[in-house]
């Protein structure tokens, strides 16, 4: 739930099955089953698994057995996993890389626990420096404050590299790495220049 594992045949799949099966072999496991969604479109439980009152989920993320996978709707946010992130607010410019054709409605942003994080503004350029989208926050009072719409969906196309710019608004979450690669996407921070300067 909320994560991506190699599958059976790829890097990685025989040290992450490992380590799972060191954890949890011959041990009680519980799962806290996702409250919004149960299933996955292949009728998986969506679950976070827990032995021994540690976090499995959160235990392969950490250890690097696996990448984060968020599809909303979920009461779980594994971003929250991942590490302790401080949270300052600024301007964001990087690049984004899909791996597959991706038409975009919405973009979400994870907020610091019990804090209204949110991003103010984004903007996606095409690679000739044109405009390609942006969107601007509605504010606390309608909706998820998490989300910005697109007044129009658009494309992001496979392997095309499409630069953006967010600005944030108070305590989002961020992943402190030049490049995060996760199983749909790889994005490559380029810039990022702090409100307070």
């Amino acid at each position: 739930m909320g994560l991506k594992t190699p599958e059976i045949g790829e890097e990685g799949y025989e040290e992450a099955k490992e380590f799972v099966n060191k954890i949890c072999l011959g041990k009680e496991v519980k799962l806290d089953v996702d409250d919004r969604e149960q299933h996955d479109r292949y009728y998986r439980i969506l679950a976070v698994v827990y032995v021994n009152n540690t976090n499995l989920n959160e235990k392969l993320l950490r250890e690097g057995y696996a990448e984060i996978m968020y599809i909303p709707p979920s009461e779980f946010n594994p971003y929250e996993w991942k590490a302790d992130y401080p949270s300052i607010f600024g301007t964001f410019r990087g690049i984004i890389k899909r791996f597959y054709d991706m038409i975009v409605h919405r973009v979400f942003t994870p907020s610091c626990p019990g804090t209204g994080g949110h991003s103010e503004f984004i903007v996606f350029y095409r690679p000739d420096g044109t405009e390609l989208a942006n969107a601007t926050w509605n504010g606390y009072s309608k909706g998820d404050y998490h989300w910005i719409e697109f007044d129009e969906p658009f494309k992001l196309k496979k392997n095309v590299n499409y630069t953006y710019e967010i600005r944030t608004g108070s305590y989002p979450k961020y992943i402190h790495n030049h490049t995060l690669k996760t199983s749909g996407e790889e994005i490559t921070c380029i810039e990022f220049v702090d409100a307070n300067g």
